[in-house]
């Protein structure tokens, strides 16, 4: 297999970054990251659905959520705080996205309308990657990004490379027909294995560890679908360019943005984080 050096070198760079982020001491540098990721996040999305012309809400509104997440909501804001709210919030929101990849109908219309448009983009982007800075508000909140992103993206990286190289098996995904059950099995797999190799960072037993693997794999293939249904509405392969051979910051952040949640209010609920 020849080697893709473009395909390497971004990850080479972008992580270690990306990294040094997670484990300053400064939150500052984390939410300036996640605030950059999501206003691009929200470039992406609005020109996807044709709606370019209303960016500048879009990205009003992601700069409000990524500084409410990081420093607390405007003063008006402040019920958005209550834990109990913010789980209805996401909860109605993820219901929502999870229905779009069973009715087109259903995702056209949130995407021809505008209002519809300009609020789905700001949960899918703005409020779910919030939580990546709520997380990294615990007090071991590094340890948990950490797990996290190590779990989800080795899952992504898994299903790819085995995949691609034994996946005979298609058509299991009729959003992404190209995805295979071999891959499948490989993300799955991939994922269990790193979640046991970094189950310290959550406090996590041996069977925990698989069960969060098996979890988030599977929350990040969901996140994925639901990318792709987006992109497959519009008739687009990629949400954008801006990474060369990888496409947008959504095809990057698909699989985090809806484990991002899902592991925050587990790690409420679950391990009174």
């Amino acid at each position: 297999m020849e080697f893709n050096f473009k395909k390497f070198f971004l990850p080479a760079l972008f992580f270690p970054f990306f990294g040094w982020t997670v484990f300053s001491k400064n939150e500052a540098f984390f939410v300036i990251l996640i605030g950059s990721i999501v206003i691009l996040g929200l470039m992406e999305f609005y020109n996807m659905v044709e709606k370019e012309d209303w960016w500048f809400l879009g990205l009003f509104g992601g700069i409000v959520l990524v500084g409410g997440a990081g420093y607390g909501y405007p003063k008006g804001l402040s019920f958005l705080s209550l834990l109990e709210i913010k789980l209805i919030i996401s909860g109605i929101g993820i219901f929502f996205l999870i229905t779009s990849l069973f009715s087109r109908k259903f995702l056209s219309l949130i995407t021809k309308i505008s209002p519809l448009a300009i609020a789905f983009g700001l949960f899918y982007v703005g409020w779910l990657l919030s939580h990546l800075i709520l997380i990294k508000k615990f007090d071991n909140g590094c340890q948990l990004l950490l797990f996290l992103f190590a779990v989800v993206w080795s899952a992504d990286a898994g299903g790819w490379l085995i995949g691609r190289h034994i996946g005979k098996h298609k058509n299991i995904f009729f959003i992404s027909p190209n995805k295979s059950l071999e891959g499948l099995v490989g993300a799955i797999f991939t994922s269990v294995i790193v979640s046991i190799i970094f189950r310290k960072c959550v406090d996590l037993g041996i069977v925990e560890a698989v069960s969060f693997g098996i979890l988030f794999s599977s929350v990040g293939i969901l996140g994925d679908l639901c990318e792709s249904s987006f992109k497959r509405n519009v008739g687009k392969k990629d949400s954008d360019s801006w990474i060369t051979e990888y496409g947008g910051i959504l095809d990057v952040f698909d699989s985090i943005i809806l484990s991002a949640p899902v592991f925050y209010y587990l790690l409420i609920f679950y391990k009174g984080a």
